[in-house]
């Protein structure tokens, strides 16, 4: 995204899909304490874009398993996650200290 922000609201959408597509409950009797490295990354990229670019993409988190998610502040703020659709999504044990959540749908 930062190398080609006119793209950016389609790699908003494809990295939204891919989340919500393999971010998905563990099977019974296994536990998984941390966020899987590729979902980490994900929203990693997702929570430090610079929103300018968005356009009219919104990040679409809805029915995501994001368990043990950690999105630290940066340097100057937090994950902008401002508008996310986070309906349905399973937040236990994530860590959004100081992300922008205005207007996210939960």
């Amino acid at each position: 995204m930062e190398e080609s922000p006119r793209d950016q609201p389609s790699i908003i959408n494809v990295l939204s899909a891919y989340i919500r597509n393999h971010a998905k409950k563990p099977k019974a009797g296994t536990y998984d304490f941390d966020a899987p490295s590729d979902i980490q990354a994900a929203l990693t990229a997702l929570g430090y874009r610079n929103p300018n670019y968005d356009s009219n993409a919104v990040i679409d988190l809805h029915g995501a398993y994001l368990s043990g998610v950690y999105l630290p502040s940066g340097d100057l703020h937090g994950a902008n996650l401002r508008d996310t659709d986070l309906s349905v999504a399973f937040l236990n044990r994530v860590n959004l200290r100081d992300a922008n959540l205005d207007d996210a749908q939960r």
